[in-house]
C-alpha cells in the first residue's frame, strides 16, 4: 500500500511539470520606430496579454533575459522576437518578427550662386530623406520656411535643418570674394598729327576664358572686334571698348581720348583703293580748324 501511494506522488510530481511551448496569439503590441537615422529611440511595448490566468507574466526581446516590464525601449532599427513567459514557465511567442526601421538619413547641399558682376551672392538648400517639410535655421537666425539666402557679400554661412521628427542636419558654405573683371583700353599715342596711324590694345584682369572686344567708333578702326588693332583719326576722337566675358556673363569697358595735335590742320591723301575691301574706299580729304571750301579736280 505504501509502495503505491508513492508510486502516484512520483506519476503525479511528473505530470504536473510538462516542458510545452505555446504561441501567443492574444499579444498585442506598440512599435515605435527609430525617429531619426542611426539612432536608438526605438521601443517596443507589450500592451495587453491575454493568453493565460497565470499572472504577472514576464517578457524576452531577442533571447534577453526575462524581465517584468514590458516596455523595451532604447532600441535601434531591425529585427526583434519576443516571448511572453506566465508563472507556469510556458513560453508564449509572438507570432511575427517585430520591425523596427528608421527614416533616411538627411542629405543636405548647398548650393551657392556667386559673386559675379556686381551681383550680390545667392545661397539654396538641396534636401532628401528625413521626414519633410523642414525648418531652416540659417547663421543662428531665428528658425523659418526659407531656404533661400539672398544678398549675400563674401564670408561663411551655417545652415541648420530641423526635420517633423526634430532630427538635425548641419552644414557651412562659403561664399569666395568677387573675382575682378576690369579692363584697360591703352593707345601708342594720345596726341597725334592728322591721318596719323595708332595702335589700341586693351588689357583684361579676370574673367573667363572666353571673351568679345567691340571697340567704337567701328568707322575709325581697323579692326573693331579685335583685342588689338588700329586707327586712323582725323580729328579729336574718343575710343571706346567693351568687352564681354561670355562664360560669366561680365561686361566692362573703357575708353581713351586721342587729340590731334596743332590749332588747325589737313590732311590730303596721296592715294585710295576703291576695291571693295572697306579700306580707303574713298579718296576723302580731312581737316579741322578750316572752315573754307575747297574744290578739286582729279586727272
Amino acid at each position: 500500500m505504501n509502495f503505491l501511494k508513492s508510486f502516484l506522488i512520483i506519476a503525479t510530481a511528473i505530470y504536473l511539470k510538462p516542458a510545452f511551448s505555446c504561441v501567443g496569439t492574444d499579444i498585442q503590441i506598440d512599435v515605435n520606430d527609430v525617429t531619426c537615422y542611426n539612432k536608438n529611440n526605438g521601443s517596443i511595448e507589450v500592451l495587453e496579454t491575454l493568453i493565460s490566468d497565470k499572472t504577472p507574466y514576464r517578457y524576452s526581446l531577442n533571447g534577453s533575459a526575462f524581465t517584468t516590464n514590458p516596455l523595451f525601449s532604447g532600441l535601434t532599427p531591425g529585427p526583434y522576437s519576443l516571448v511572453v513567459k506566465n508563472t507556469d514557465n510556458c513560453d508564449f511567442a509572438y507570432p511575427e518578427i517585430i520591425l523596427i526601421t528608421q527614416p533616411d538619413s538627411i542629405s543636405l547641399n548647398i548650393v551657392v550662386e556667386p559673386l559675379v558682376c556686381g551681383d550680390d551672392a545667392k545661397l539654396y538648400a538641396q534636401i532628401s530623406g528625413g521626414l519633410g517639410p523642414y525648418l531652416y535655421e540659417w547663421n543662428n537666425n531665428p528658425l523659418s520656411n526659407l531656404d533661400t539666402l539672398r544678398n549675400l557679400s563674401a564670408g561663411i554661412y551655417s545652415l541648420k535643418i530641423t526635420d517633423q521628427n526634430s532630427c538635425i542636419k548641419i552644414q557651412n558654405s562659403e561664399v569666395l570674394a568677387e573675382t575682378i573683371f576690369k579692363v584697360y583700353a591703352s593707345t601708342s599715342a594720345d596726341l597725334i598729327q592728322i591721318g596719323e596711324e595708332i595702335t589700341l590694345s586693351v588689357e583684361v584682369l579676370g574673367g573667363g576664358a572666353q571673351l568679345s572686344y567691340q571697340w567704337f567708333p567701328t568707322s575709325s578702326i581697323d579692326c573693331s572686334t579685335c583685342s588689338e588693332t588700329t586707327a586712323k583719326l582725323f580729328e579729336d576722337t574718343q575710343l571706346s571698348v567693351i568687352v564681354n566675358d561670355l562664360e560669366n556673363g561680365c561686361i566692362a569697358s573703357d575708353s581713351v581720348f586721342i587729340e590731334i595735335e596743332g590749332e588747325f590742320s589737313l590732311f590730303i591723301p596721296n592715294a585710295f583703293s576703291p576695291n571693295l575691301d572697306n579700306k580707303n574706299e574713298k579718296f576723302l580729304i580731312y581737316g579741322f580748324g578750316i572752315i573754307r571750301n575747297c574744290t578739286f579736280i582729279i586727272f
